[in-house]
């Protein structure tokens, strides 16, 4: 099996989103549950996570529901653009890969 230049991108591209809706998904998750943030596998989604968050830091309040829970507005909305550009992406090295071959298949 052939691997193209555009197929890498596209799986890159595919498992960073993953990697990012795994750890947003928890996160959003936890918060809104009230888990306990110093347990060691929170504390690390938490930790990996908020890299993730650093484009939109202090963007948006995340207001608390009860006691303990806090819809946390920033992971959605980091959720959602990162869902966004990988779909824009894959869509776009697509089509240069579909143009690119067109362009062979006339010479």
């Amino acid at each position: 099996m052939k691997w193209e230049v555009e197929d890498l991108l596209v799986r890159c591209i595919q498992l960073f989103h993953w990697i990012a809706v795994f750890f947003l998904g928890f996160r959003v998750l936890f918060q809104l549950l009230g888990v306990n943030p110093k347990t060691p596998f929170v504390f690390w989604v938490y930790t990996f996570s908020s890299f993730l968050l650093i484009p939109l830091r202090n963007i948006f309040h995340s207001p608390e529901i009860s006691g303990v829970s806090v819809l946390d507005i920033t992971s959605l909305v980091a959720l959602f653009l990162y869902t966004l550009i990988a779909a824009l992406s894959v869509a776009f090295i697509q089509s240069l890969a579909q143009t690119k071959s067109h362009h062979h298949k006339q010479v």
